[in-house]
């Protein structure tokens, strides 16, 4: 939780007030081909991404894109300097959001442990299928005095020979709407196949949930 706590403050909070400093203190032309060339690497991370690859584990895609944050504060502060004025009105367009994500991310400072909760795996869990490995994390979002807890189960496919992960599924349920009641213990997770038919299946006690997924 202390790492994700930082992490969020350096992102929203830090990385703009910092981008300022290095853009009004250093030499930054100099340093310019360095930042293009971390922004090609977050572009093409990017596009892994979203087509479903990351590196295994949830912080590594954390850490990189909050220094994708970090780089779009430095080139839009960058857009100051440049004496095109349609540059400039892109710049201030762009940090606008910005700026508004560093008042909000400051008054949810006292939010942050409800937060922390949809980022950090409450639990992981292992299994195989036609001799693939698979990985599913659960959170919980929830406190005693809520009346609903909320569960998300992330899968993936977890590649042995290479630290890369290709995401499968995501599961959202509700102890109310589903009538889902994770236990520790007792929660189980695994592929089948029905009619044909690859299914993903959840089972934690009397608690059964099942979804079909494509391989």
């Amino acid at each position: 939780m202390l790492f994700i706590y930082i992490l969020y403050i350096f992102t929203f909070i830090l990385a703009p007030v910092i981008s300022n400093l290095i853009i009004e203190n250093v030499i930054f032309q100099s340093y310019k081909k360095y930042l293009i060339g971390f922004s090609i690497f977050f572009f093409i991370h990017n596009l892994f991404w979203s087509f479903g690859y990351s590196i295994q584990g949830n912080f590594p895609d954390y850490i990189i894109f909050s220094l994708e944050y970090f780089s779009v504060c430095l080139w839009l502060l960058l857009g100051f300097r440049v004496k095109k004025s349609y540059i400039k009105v892109l710049s201030i367009l762009g940090f606008i959001p910005v700026g508004l994500t560093l008042i909000l991310a400051s008054f949810f400072l006292i939010w942050f442990p409800p937060i922390t909760q949809d980022y950090i795996p409450y639990q992981n869990y292992s299994f195989g299928y036609q001799d693939n490995h698979y990985q599913t994390r659960v959170f919980v979002y929830g406190f005693v005095t809520f009346v609903d807890t909320k569960y998300t189960f992330q899968t993936y496919q977890v590649f042995e020979n290479v630290p890369i992960e290709y995401h499968l599924d995501t599961t959202l349920l509700s102890s109310i709407k589903n009538s889902f009641v994770y236990a520790l213990k007792d929660f189980n997770v695994r592929i089948t196949e029905y009619q044909g038919q690859k299914q993903l299946i959840f089972s934690s006690g009397k608690s059964f949930y099942t979804k079909n997924i494509i391989l």
